[in-house]
């Protein structure tokens, strides 16, 4: 059974009390979150599926000719990043009737994906259009393992977070938008965090897992031979190293992860959430991956490198002035047994 559902179904479905304050209690959650913008399209997601019972959220936003899954948990995690032509599927009618879609069997609906739901495992899904100044600019989907899963009072939790979900990213686009935001929280080089913006987040991830019981990671960078780079070849290089730097990290960690420039040579980033020490020893070993290219300037190839020093909260420590003085620690550690190998 196929529903399409117009915005009047689903405002005469009533919700309980008990249910209207948990959807309070999530909105406060990702308001909580300011304007890192990849943290709450990640946020949303998260207590779309804990508020629906699902078992995974995707958010899908539209890039041009494209739709990319801009978040992504539960089931769907593995999918985040990924990239499709808009095609005659379920979310491609979403944003084009403007209107709220279920499927209850998704195995055998046509307007669903099939490879994609082979991918993912799904039986079931809602999909929900997100507005932003009157235009549809993605979906808010939740997902099931099990055919007929959700009902019209699943669609209006999801209605009530697609709102929230526009208001935030309105408010995000705004900020980033502004010449003297940017300039306050950006690394004028690079073009990434500066360390005030990843403070920001550090200090909101960490409370949010105080509150959830989730962990973070930090992770401290030096990057190798920047003075070098500009005594020998000049600053024009060593700019260009740490620019490159900066690119390959941010194209390797997800949107909801911060990647911030201290200064210098130091960088660091934030996951959040992470599972623990095993996987942010994963990140660190895509982000290593992602300086084997070498830079080309000038003619000449430059082989980047770094140092990565990993600390986790709570496991490793309690505050974030701990959690950094231990990332540094660990990073200074790894700095000289790198040393030590090359000799």
């Amino acid at each position: 059974m196929q529903f399409q559902c117009n915005d009047a179904t689903i405002e005469n479905t009533l919700l309980s009390h008990k249910k209207l304050e948990e959807i309070i209690h999530a909105q406060t959650s990702i308001a909580r979150l300011g304007i890192n913008f990849g943290a709450i399209l990640n946020e949303a997601c998260l207590q779309s599926q804990k508020l629906t019972n699902a078992a995974g959220a995707v958010i899908e936003l539209i890039e041009d000719s494209e739709m990319v899954i801009r978040a992504a948990t539960g089931i769907a995690s593995h999918y985040l990043g990924v990239r499709r032509e808009s095609a005659n599927n379920m979310s491609a009618i979403a944003i084009r009737t403007q209107q709220a879609l279920i499927a209850n069997d998704s195995e055998n609906d046509e307007r669903v994906d099939q490879i994609s739901r082979a991918a993912i495992g799904h039986r079931s899904m809602v999909v929900f259009p997100l507005f932003h100044q009157k235009k549809v600019v993605g979906v808010l989907k939740v997902l099931s393992s099990k055919p007929n899963f959700f009902s019209m009072l699943e669609l209006k939790i999801i209605a009530y977070m697609s709102e929230l979900v526009a208001s935030t990213m309105f408010n995000a686009q705004y900020y980033a938008q502004d010449e003297l935001f940017r300039r306050a929280t950006r690394d004028e080089l690079t073009g990434i965090s500066n360390r005030a913006l990843f403070m920001d987040h550090l200090h909101q991830n960490i409370a949010h897992a105080k509150r959830d019981g989730s962990k973070v990671a930090l992770i401290a960078i030096d990057m190798d031979n920047l003075k070098v780079l500009n005594d020998t070849y000049g600053h024009h290089i060593g700019d260009k190293a740490l620019k490159t730097l900066a690119n390959r990290f941010s194209e390797t960690i997800r949107s909801s992860d911060t990647v911030s420039r201290f200064g210098g040579d130091e960088f660091a980033i934030t996951l959040s959430p992470v599972n623990g020490m095993d996987s942010a020893k994963a990140v660190v070993q895509n982000l290593i991956q992602s300086l084997d290219l070498p830079m080309k300037e000038d003619g000449q190839e430059f082989q980047l490198g770094a140092s990565f020093g990993i600390a986790i909260f709570p496991d490793d420590v309690n505050t974030v002035d701990e959690l950094l003085e231990l990332a540094d620690k660990r990073m200074f550690a790894n700095k000289l047994e790198r040393k030590k190998e090359r000799q």
